[in-house]
Formats: structure tokens, sequence, C-alpha cells
């Protein structure tokens, strides 16, 4: 599923939408140079990560991933809300989180005093907000990129 152009059209940003899994992640596939990467995002944060390019040979220019990387920041919303018609997982549940006074949540890699875990969790594309169902029976919602990955 095609979702946008980058790096002025010479290439494009996709799910695939057969065998996909998380973490949630988009390709950019590049005809021209021959390449593919995998982009990974959050429901937490605004932050993207390459997970992987290949072929190992051919690979694109740091450049050229920070822009494509930076047009995939500037498109999440519809990154995060096309993620769910392919793979209906935020990648959230059993995840420790931090959640502070004034709400803002903090995903962490290990339990950590004060942590409670996420029993599940749901995004709604419209008001681009995720619900955390924690395991000790709270909920919270907030705006999605709106938290921190430790």
């Amino acid at each position: 599923m095609k979702l946008f152009e980058v790096l002025n059209g010479t290439a494009k940003v996709f799910l695939k939408t057969r065998d996909e899994h998380c973490p949630p992640h988009v390709h950019i596939g590049h005809r021209g140079e021959g390449w593919e990467a995998k982009i990974g995002f959050s429901y937490v944060d605004d932050t993207v990560s390459v997970m992987e390019i290949y072929p190992s040979r051919g690979r694109p220019t740091l450049a050229t991933m920070n822009a494509a990387m930076a047009e995939i920041v500037a498109n999440l919303t519809d990154c995060r809300s096309k993620w769910l018609k392919v793979v209906p997982d935020l990648d959230l549940n059993n995840k420790w989180v931090q959640i502070s006074a004034d709400g803002k949540v903090r995903l962490l890699r290990q339990k950590t005093k004060k942590a409670v875990r996420i029993q599940s969790a749901s995004y709604d594309p419209g008001t681009c907000v995720v619900t955390l169902r924690m395991q000790d029976g709270f909920e919270h919602k907030v705006v999605a990129g709106s938290g921190e990955v430790e």
C-alpha cells in the first residue's frame, strides 16, 4: 500500500499488506538506485529509526536517509493510521511506562520504580489519541507523539 512519495518523488513510502509484523514500520523503496529501507516508528514519540537497509551494497547516503526520514516524521499521522489498517497492533501491550503527574508518558526498556505495565493500547486516527489501559486498572489518554521513549 503506497502512502506517499519522498526524495522529490524518486522514492515511495509504503506498507506491505501481507505478512507485516510489529514493531510498527514503513518501507522506503528507491527503484532507480535499487535499495529499500525499513523505518520504525512509535505511537508514543515522534522519532523514527532505520531498522534495516537492503541490499547491503548500493545503500543510500546518510543525507538521503535523513531527508527521507524527515518526510516520514512529517507524515507520521498518516503512517500510524495506515499501519492499523494493515496490522491492528500498536506494539505497546505489556510494555513498562512511567506516567508523570502532568500525564506525560515515558516508555521504558525495563521495569523501574513507579513503572506500570500497559495491558492494552488503542489509537484513534481521528483525534491522534492513544488510549493506554494499564494493568493496575487505570486508563490514560495521550496524544500520539507527545511521550518519550527511553
